[in-house]
C-alpha cells in the first residue's frame, strides 16, 4: 500500500515539475507570467 502511495506522489510531483517547466517556456516566448498566475489562483482560494 506504502509502494503505491510512493509512486503516486511521484507521478505528481513529476506532473508538476513538467508543467512548471512548459509555463516557464510560454514565459519566455510570450512574457505571460503563467506560474504567477496559477499560484495566484490557487493562493486566492
Amino acid at each position: 500500500m506504502t509502494e503505491n502511495i510512493r509512486d503516486f506522489i511521484i507521478r505528481v510531483t513529476g506532473y508538476i515539475t513538467a508543467l512548471v517547466r512548459k509555463s516557464e517556456q510560454i514565459d519566455r516566448l510570450t512574457g505571460i507570467d503563467v506560474c504567477g498566475i496559477l499560484f495566484k489562483g490557487l493562493g486566492d482560494r
